[in-house]
């Protein structure tokens, strides 16, 4: 009877040993879960930064070219507060003679100090008929007076369609070389982060299907 009573209470220990040794650990769960969660919201914020910066690229470069307008930045803070500085103007070509007063244009003239040809985005404040055709009155709606030459109807570069206010700034910097440099290391950064993610993902897939 002894020795039968010591073989149960051997059993009953071997069993609750071998049951404590076989209950996995919680703590490397919830690492593991904790950097699934990581994985997860950096995937997202990669994707919506990639996103992004495609509809930028598309609307600010892609949809201009193909309509025949242009991108330009605004660089002074002559039509605050409608188009701040650093705004992104995108003009489309536009016929003169269906502008009117109140009418956002860019128009080209030469700077009397430079002699370099500039662009102008202002508002028409008004527009006549002179003895070289049509002619607009254009003003900067935060200067107190028009600007000081007429603006003829050949000088018209295209008529305002859309801006991004702000993002000339992020856009100059990206077209300079350092930007330039970012992009690519960004771009390498989220193709690094994407491709760990597969292998981690493909070596939990097989470590738990070799499991008994």
């Amino acid at each position: 009877m002894g020795t039968s009573t010591n073989e149960s209470v051997d059993s009953a220990e071997s069993e609750v040993e071998s049951c404590t040794k076989a209950s996995p650990p919680t703590e490397p769960r919830a690492q593991s879960g904790l950097r699934r969660a990581l994985g997860r919201i950096i995937a997202l914020v990669s994707t919506i930064a990639v996103a992004a910066i495609l509809a930028l690229a598309v609307f600010l470069t892609l949809v201009p070219a193909v309509s025949g307008g242009h991108t330009l930045t605004v660089l002074s803070g002559s039509m605050v507060p409608r188009l701040p500085v650093g705004s992104v103007v995108v003009d489309r070509p536009v016929a003169p003679g269906s502008l009117d007063v109140g009418d956002i244009v860019t128009y080209q003239k030469t700077d009397q100090s430079t002699h370099a040809q500039v662009l102008i985005t202002h508002r028409i404040v008004a527009k006549h008929n002179g003895k070289h055709g049509l002619v607009f009155t254009t003003k900067g709606d935060a200067n107190r007076t028009a600007d000081p030459e007429p603006v003829r109807a050949s000088q018209i570069r295209g008529e305002l369609w859309y801006d991004v206010p702000y993002i000339g700034i992020v856009r100059g910097f990206l077209l300079a070389p350092a930007g330039l440099l970012m992009i690519g290391s960004a771009v390498l950064l989220i193709a690094a982060i994407w491709f760990l993610a597969r292998v981690s993902r493909s070596t939990r897939t097989a470590g738990g299907g070799s499991k008994p």
